[in-house]
């Protein structure tokens, strides 16, 4: 600020400052003079503050109001007012007890257990302190927590994970992980795993069926001639079964250990021209979709030997299938790339019984695969608009869509374990009484140990248990004292038998308490 010219010795003067909310608070003001005159001086005369923004309101969000136990959802803080910069406390309680502090970012991840209330406290640059509203989240076991639906994205090279209770899409194998190229056709297997089809390096990769964390490369780069994979499925004799499009075949490969056994569908045996989808049936017999010559062709599900077109070339328009799955009511349900379609035939015929999702209903723009849902809805992959389509279960009718942004190119439909198949531990207390550390090594082939700490002396239990809640071995039963404990586990059941590779759990029980760890056997 500037003295008038002719200013003088008693003379007075107002001078104004204005400030973004976003500075910092005004401590101090000091007063200096530059000018050429000697003897001047300056003071204070009715220093005030013309205006100061209000308390800051905040409120809280959650991605979801019911969610599955063990599910993780974001709240995110929205804010208005208040003098920055802020600082964030979230907290959590359960029925109505003590609150407990969590993160202090301005967004906060959580995995619901029971039913909860996550609030926000948030201080602003003058101190001043506000608290939102508690937003609940119920955590329930219902059916629609059986299983989840992974989404394979050839775009991005990942998969994503959907939430039938939550509704809710997450990551789960992050993009590229594991070397994971142009994501093809998933399928979870009788161990836990997921086994995905990584189609631009002939390979199919192997991940954690809860994290998604890659596990390893189950079946090599064009191993007996695989080239450009597309559809996967597990047979009745515990097989891995693998389309290989480029050589018109559908290849067997061992389904421990991934080392390959025989063409089981030879190049062009039936007239089978670039395989796409691949299905094992009720009966147990092979349906493979020649995308070619626009037919499905039926395989003897023991031997390979061709039976036939079950559904003949162009059968009731049908025109470059994509994937194959059988519905609740048994029919055979067909993706067609061309038609943006899906069409149903009879399931012991093949004889077609009409069009189920009419040619771009609801936006559909190549549709790829189709999944039956728990909630009895149909999922359509629409692979050129990024986005999975839902329909009613019987009549078709559009029900809405996963329009996300973690949807690039989505492909291909697999069951995965729900949610709660997590098995995280209850929200701690104050005083906490058990404390459960991760294994190591994890995953593990021979031997993995981890540690547990009782706060008070007592009565201690530690088990392995499968995915299924049945316990497989005990390593430890009776008076613990208070401290920390190794227990170490050597892959076998209490009888001396070694177990399957796939994922269990180490679960650890007191009187007050139990939590488990997620453990992972590889061979």
């Amino acid at each position: 600020a500037c003295l008038s010219p002719g200013a003088g010795p008693g003379d007075a003067m107002a001078f104004g400052w204005s400030f973004d909310l976003g500075s910092p608070v005004i401590r101090s003001i000091v007063l200096r003079y530059t000018g050429e005159a000697t003897g001047v001086g300056l003071a204070f005369d009715n220093f005030s503050v013309a205006s100061l923004p209000g308390p800051p309101v905040v409120s809280v969000a959650a991605e979801a109001d019911t969610v599955c136990t063990g599910e993780e959802l974001q709240l995110t803080a929205s804010l208005t007012g208040g003098l920055g910069p802020y600082s964030y406390q979230w907290q959590v309680r359960q029925g109505g007890g003590a609150w407990f502090d969590l993160g202090i970012a301005s967004t906060e991840s959580v995995v619901v257990t029971g039913t909860s209330e996550y609030r926000v406290l948030v201080t602003d640059a003058t101190s001043t302190v506000v608290t939102s509203d508690a937003v609940p989240v119920v955590a329930t076991d219902d059916a629609l927590c059986d299983a989840s639906l992974l989404i394979s994205c050839s775009a991005s090279s990942s998969v994503v994970r959907y939430s039938f209770r939550s509704r809710l899409v997450k990551p789960f194998v992050t993009p590229g992980s594991g070397g994971l190229n142009a994501t093809s056709d998933l399928v979870t297997g009788a161990d836990g795993f997921v086994y995905v089809v990584s189609q631009n390096d002939d390979r199919v990769r192997r991940y954690d069926g809860l994290t998604g964390a890659f596990i390893d490369v189950f079946v090599a780069a064009g191993s007996g001639g695989l080239n450009v994979p597309v559809g996967l499925d597990f047979g009745p004799d515990g097989s891995l079964y693998v389309a290989s499009a480029a050589t018109n075949a559908v290849l067997r490969y061992d389904g421990a250990t991934g080392a390959f056994l025989n063409a089981f569908v030879p190049a062009g045996a039936g007239g089978l021209s670039q395989p796409t989808g691949i299905r094992f049936g009720p009966g147990g017999d092979l349906f493979v979709a020649s995308w070619s010559n626009d037919r499905i062709i039926r395989y003897d599900g023991a031997t390979g030997a061709p039976m036939g077109d079950f559904v003949p070339a162009g059968s009731g328009g049908l025109d470059a299938p994509r994937g194959v799955r059988f519905g609740p009511d048994g029919d055979l349900y067909v993706t067609e790339q061309t038609n943006d379609s899906v069409r149903r035939y009879d399931g012991t015929t093949g004889a077609f019984l009409g069009v189920f999702v009419s040619a771009g209903s609801g936006g559909l723009d190549r549709a790829n695969d189709i999944f039956f849902g728990l909630d009895g809805l149909a999922y359509v992959a629409s692979f050129n608009n990024d986005r999975v389509l839902r329909y009613d279960g019987v009549t078709a009718t559009p029900a809405g869509e996963l329009d996300d942004a973690l949807l690039s190119g989505p492909a291909w439909f697999a069951q995965s374990a729900g949610p709660r198949a997590t098995a995280v531990p209850p929200v701690a207390t104050s005083a906490a009484s058990l404390f459960v550390e991760s294994p190591a090594p994890n995953p593990f082939t021979t031997e993995t140990r981890f540690a547990f700490t009782l706060a008070r002396g007592g009565p201690a239990r530690v088990t392995i248990v499968d995915v299924t809640g049945r316990r497989v071995a005990t390593l430890r039963n009776g008076p613990t004292a208070a401290g920390r404990h190794a227990v170490t586990w050597n892959g076998r059941d209490d009888a001396g038998k070694l177990l399957a590779a796939g994922i269990y759990f180490g679960r650890v029980e007191t009187p007050e308490r139990e939590q488990c760890v997620k453990i992972t056997r590889i061979r």
